[in-house]
């Protein structure tokens, strides 16, 4: 689903005369400017290391992978707690030999960080929201279109609406992969939490139940700092079950 490339790189009434009161316009706040403050864009550059594991639940079959990123270097290990089907390469250095195993990383990746990983990739587009019906809840929310280059990446020209809650954060979002005209994929953004200084969500389900992804063993080390911060779960239900 998601198959970014390249992306993750740190980019670091004038008056009155007499009486008369002239009112200004008061104009909407931009996408950019909602996803920064609600989900605390400055925070992610304090994050050192993120470690977690990815889990989808498919029709057919439950896949995992484990990974440990450390954004300032680019490092990436993959499986880092098995002795033998560990694997380390550096993304912002990729090599021929490592990009199938980079696909992977960087979509279970934008799953868990989509927010910030947008606000810092020079090749999307985000459109000011829209009132819109959400497609699950079938709740009113905001809606922010992201739209990838078409000539970028691993899947150019994906385009992703993000419906927003009254709170400003993610509740659902329609996947279209390529620009499609139907949808690809729909999910719920679930179970946001903090995590240090950022939020992330940790559950995501299709609207049939025959599809979820969740995020498991989350923890982040922030730079100037030894000590791991465990994510933990805000809400484990009957169909949440790991």
């Amino acid at each position: 689903m998601f198959h970014r490339n390249g992306f993750i790189s740190f980019i670091k009434f004038s008056g009155t005369v007499g009486l008369i009161l002239l009112a200004g316009t008061c104009q909407p706040e931009p996408a950019r400017a909602i996803l920064e403050r609600i989900y605390n864009r400055p925070g992610f550059d304090e994050v050192a290391t993120l470690r977690y594991t990815f889990n989808v639940q498919l029709p057919d079959r439950t896949v995992q992978r484990s990974w440990e990123w450390h954004p300032h270097s680019g490092r990436v290990v993959s499986a880092p707690d098995s002795a033998d089907d560990r694997i380390e390469y550096n993304h912002y250095q990729l090599t021929e030999n490592f990009k199938d195993l980079d696909a992977r990383f960087i979509n279970d990746l934008y799953w868990l960080l989509f927010p910030y990983l947008i606000l810092r990739d020079p090749h999307c587009e985000i459109k000011n929201p829209v009132e819109a019906t959400m497609p699950i809840s079938g709740d009113t929310g905001r809606k922010i279109t992201v739209r990838f280059k078409a000539d970028r990446g691993y899947t150019p020209g994906d385009v992703y609406a993000l419906f927003l809650n009254a709170d400003g954060l993610i509740a659902e979002w329609i996947y279209y992969r390529g620009g499609a005209v139907e949808p690809t994929r729909i999910t719920t953004w679930e179970d946001t939490v903090p995590a240090g200084p950022i939020k992330l969500s940790l559950d995501h389900h299709g609207p049939d139940g025959r599809f979820r992804v969740w995020f498991s063993n989350v923890r982040i080390r922030l730079k100037h700092s030894t000590d791991w911060i465990e994510v933990s779960r805000r809400q484990i239900s009957d169909h949440q079950e790991e």
